[in-house]
C-alpha cells in the first residue's frame, strides 16, 4: 500500500481533512495537489454529475463506475495509479467502455505522444472505426443501436475478443489498418456479428450496396440495387426511385419516358 509518512508531512496525521491539509502545507501541495484534484474531478464526474449533464451521460447513464477503494480513500486511489507526472497529464480510461479501476487507467499527456503510442490513438481512424462498431451494439442510447444491438431479431453483437483491455489491440491484429480514408468496417453477412471472419474494410460506395435498406431490383436477368442501374444506363437516381416506387418494373424501369421522347423528336427535326 501507499505509504503516507514516505510522501507527506507528519503534520498530516494531526490535520482531520486531508484535503485541507494539502491544501495549506506547501509541502504536500506541491507533490500532491494537483494528484489530488484529478481525484476529486473524477469522483465529481462518475457519481455527483447533474441529470442531463455530459459528464451524467458519458459515465452514470453509461454505468460507469469507480472502484469502492478509490471512493473510500484518496491513498487508494494514489496506490493504484500513482502520482500525475505534471498538471499537463490525465487520467483516461485505456478502454472507455470498462470501468475505472488500476488496470484499465493511465496517466496521459495532453496532446503528447507517451507509452509507446497509446495516448494517441483516439485520433487514428481505425479507433473511431472500432470505438463506433461497440457504440452500435451495446449503448443502448446510441442513436443507431436499434439497427444493431436493439434489434428484435438476430440483434449483432462484438465478439470477445475485440472488447477488454485488448480489444483494440486484437482488433488491429485482426484486420490491419485502413486501406485508404474511403474504407469504413462492413460485415460479410449482415446478420452475423462483428468478428474477425464476418469483417472487412470495404469502400463506402460497395458497403452501401450490402444495406439492408437497400431496394433490390430484377434487371436484365440480375439482382441488383437502383443505384447499379444509375450506374449502368445513366437515368438519374431520383428518376429511378421515383419510377420504382410508382409500381414499373423490368424493362419499364428504365424505359425512355414520354418528356424523352418528346425532346429527343424535337431535336432531331
Amino acid at each position: 500500500m501507499f505509504d503516507v509518512n514516505t510522501f507527506l508531512c507528519q503534520e498530516l496525521k494531526k490535520y482531520p481533512s486531508i484535503g485541507g491539509h494539502i491544501s495549506t502545507c506547501s509541502i504536500c501541495y506541491e507533490l500532491l495537489g494537483d494528484t489530488y484534484n484529478s481525484w476529486r474531478g473524477i469522483i465529481k464526474r462518475v457519481m455527483r454529475s447533474r441529470p442531463g449533464s455530459r459528464d451524467y451521460t458519458s459515465y452514470i447513464k453509461k454505468g460507469i463506475t469507480l472502484p469502492k477503494s478509490w471512493i473510500e480513500s484518496f491513498f487508494n486511489f494514489l496506490n493504484d495509479v500513482g502520482i500525475k507526472p505534471t498538471s499537463k497529464h490525465f487520467l483516461r480510461r485505456i478502454d472507455r467502455w470498462l470501468d475505472y479501476s488500476k488496470e484499465n487507467c493511465r496517466w496521459y499527456l495532453l496532446n503528447g505522444d507517451i507509452d509507446k503510442g497509446l495516448s494517441v490513438k483516439w485520433k487514428t481512424p481505425e479507433y473511431r472505426a472500432h470505438d463506433a462498431l461497440k457504440q452500435r451494439c451495446l449503448n443502448p442510447n446510441h442513436e443507431s443501436f436499434k439497427d444493431y444491438g436493439g434489434r428484435k431479431e438476430n440483434p449483432i453483437g462484438v465478439c470477445d475478443r475485440w472488447l477488454g483491455l485488448d480489444g483494440y489491440k486484437n482488433f488491429i491484429s485482426d484486420m490491419g489498418l485502413r486501406p485508404s480514408p474511403k474504407h469504413t468496417i462492413d460485415r460479410k453477412d449482415n446478420n452475423g456479428d462483428y468478428e474477425p471472419s464476418n469483417c472487412e474494410w470495404k469502400l463506402m460506395k460497395d458497403q452501401a450496396r450490402n444495406r439492408r435498406s437497400n431496394q433490390w431490383i430484377e434487371f436484365n436477368g440480375k439482382k441488383m440495387t437502383i443505384i447499379e442501374v444509375h450506374e449502368i444506363t445513366g437515368i438519374s437516381k431520383p428518376a429511378l426511385y421515383r419510377r420504382y416506387h410508382s409500381g414499373l418494373i423490368g424493362t419499364d424501369l428504365v424505359a425512355p419516358t414520354r418528356s424523352y421522347i418528346k425532346s429527343n423528336k424535337s431535336s432531331s427535326i
